[in-house]
């Protein structure tokens, strides 16, 4: 996982470490853990389970709450066209904050912003893409987010919430891996965020990533 996503797992994780990986076992009809990393060894497609498998999605809508603040404040400053990064969208809480901070500044959902939101875990990121959550995780915003920026499931969808379409279309959803020489994203970028992948980044990861870049 160090090696192909940067993520230093401590050996106090090696209990959710096996309980992830033996699902893939199972799925794989496979006869242990040695022979499943043999086997993800061998097969690049089996590469981005294991991946999915092990990644953090830690995340909330308006996590750490003074980065949105510090965010309008800058859009409020300087309201031209500018582009956001959110390296680390998860399942998509965090580019949501973004996307709706952004259409609260400028009062609509056409604006000259443009938002893009990456992840390494392709699943997450296509929950992301889908924008559809349990009612329980927007309990936190005010009334007025959750009437102007999500629709309320009826019948089998009852207890669900979804992003509105012209919020979804503020976003444009990448997946690829911080690792990688290029990451296709070109300059200039406004803002990015990217605390909360950094975390679980290893430090000697973490230092050649801001050096490399800057």
């Amino acid at each position: 996982l160090l090696q192909w996503a940067g993520i230093k797992l401590a050996p106090s994780k090696d209990a959710m470490v096996y309980s992830r990986l033996v699902r893939r076992v199972r799925a794989l009809s496979l006869p242990s853990i040695s022979a499943y990393l043999h086997y993800v060894q061998q097969t690049k497609a089996e590469q981005q389970q294991f991946i999915n498998a092990l990644t953090t999605n830690l995340t909330s809508f308006f996590r750490e709450s003074l980065h949105f603040s510090v965010l309008a404040t800058f859009l409020s400053e300087h309201p031209g066209p500018r582009r956001i990064w959110c390296a680390a969208s998860s399942t998509g809480e965090e580019p949501y904050s973004i996307a709706m901070t952004v259409a609260d500044v400028f009062d609509r959902f056409d604006t000259p912003v443009e938002i893009i939101a990456s992840d390494i875990d392709s699943q997450v990121l296509a929950a992301a893409a889908q924008g559809v959550y349990r009612v329980d995780r927007i309990q936190n915003l005010t009334d007025r987010q959750r009437q102007q920026f999500f629709l309320r499931g009826k019948g089998q969808n009852q207890g669900l919430v979804k992003v509105r379409t012209e919020l979804q279309r503020m976003i444009e959803f990448r997946q690829f891996n911080l690792l990688a020489a290029d990451w296709g994203i070109k300059a200039p970028v406004d803002v990015i965020f990217c605390r909360n992948v950094m975390i679980y980044f290893d430090k000697n990861v973490q230092v050649s990533r801001n050096e490399f870049k800057k």
